[in-house]
């Protein structure tokens, strides 16, 4: 953060995890919050908690892994259905 308090599109990537990219086009396609100082993209801090927010996904079950499968234990109690080759 610099010394204003706004975050530059470049901070916000290097703490959200996505390419500089992907956060200006979310705001050309308005799908986060920001501000915009004539050409700039400027963002707060209780804007970065929004986005985060947002594109935070929470588990609704457990996933199986490959390692999972692997386990005799696990592999019991799981019913593994082959994939069949589209025709």
């Amino acid at each position: 953060m610099n010394r204003t308090g706004w975050l530059t599109p470049h901070e916000v990537a290097d703490q959200t995890g996505y390419t500089v990219r992907t956060i200006q086009r979310w705001c050309r396609e308005r799908r986060i919050p920001h501000v915009r100082v004539g050409r700039l993209l400027r963002f707060t801090p209780d804007q970065l908690a929004e986005i985060e927010a947002a594109y935070t996904i929470e588990p609704d079950r457990e996933c199986v892994t490959a390692n999972r499968l692997r386990n005799p234990e696990y592999r019991e109690s799981v019913t593994v259905v082959p994939m069949r080759r589209p025709a």
